[in-house]
C-alpha cells in the first residue's frame, strides 16, 4: 500500500523529527540496556573470578601446611628408616642361612633319624648338628651324603657316632661355604 504524505513542508519536516527523535530514543534506550547486560556480565565474572582466586589461595595454604607437616614426617621417617637400615648392615653378616643347609640335608632326615639342634659359628662358618639316628647304617649313610655335598668342607664326625650299633646320638662339624 501506498502512504501519501501531502502535509505541509514545515509539519512534515517536524514529524521527521519527531521520527528521528523516537529511533534515537530507542538506539539509546537498547544501547542502555546491553551496555547494563554487559555491565551484570562483567560483575558477574569478576565475581567468580574472586571466589575462585580466593579458593586457590587458600588451597594453595592449606597444601604448603600440609607439605610443611609432610616434610617433618618424611624426615623422621627417613632418619628412622637409616638407623634401622644401619643396624640391619650390622647384623647382616651375622646372619647365614642356615635354613639353605637344613634343605640340603632333608632328602637323607627319614626313617627314624632326625636332628635335635644345631650350633653356628659364623668366624669360620662351621655348622654343627646334633641328631639321633636309630641304627648306625644311618649315621654312616648321612656321613657319606654330605661327604658328597660340594658347599661341605672340613666335615669332622667324631668316633662315638659309630661305636654303638643301635639308638645313636651323632653329631657332625663342618664347615658350610655359602
Amino acid at each position: 500500500m501506498i502512504s501519501l504524505n501531502l502535509l505541509p513542508p514545515a509539519q512534515k519536516l517536524e514529524q521527521k523529527n519527531q521520527n528521528f527523535k523516537h529511533c534515537a530514543v530507542r538506539f539509546t534506550f537498547i544501547l542502555v540496556i546491553v551496555e547494563l547486560v554487559i555491565i551484570v556480565w562483567a560483575c558477574s565474572f569478576w565475581l567468580y573470578l574472586r571466589v575462585q582466586a580466593q579458593a586457590l589461595d587458600l588451597a594453595w595454604q592449606k597444601g604448603q601446611e600440609f607439605l610443611a607437616g609432610f616434610s617433618l614426617d618424611l624426615d623422621v621417617q627417613t632418619k628412622a628408616l637409616n638407623q634401622e637400615l644401619e643396624l640391619a648392615e650390622k647384623l647382616l653378616p651375622e646372619i647365614k642361612p642356615v635354613p639353605a643347609v637344613l634343605e640340603l640335608l632333608s632328602p637323607v632326615v627319614k626313617n627314624g633319624l632326625y636332628l635335635k639342634t644345631w650350633a653356628w659359628s659364623s668366624q669360620n662358618n662351621k655348622l654343627t648338628i646334633y641328631g639321633f639316628a636309630p641304627q648306625r647304617e644311618q649315621v654312616i649313610s648321612l656321613k657319606e651324603f654330605l661327604e658328597g655335598q660340594p658347599p661341605v668342607k672340613d666335615l669332622q664326625a667324631p668316633l662315638s657316632n659309630f661305636v654303638k650299633d643301635k639308638d645313636i646320638n651323632f653329631s657332625f662339624s663342618f664347615v658350610y661355604e655359602f
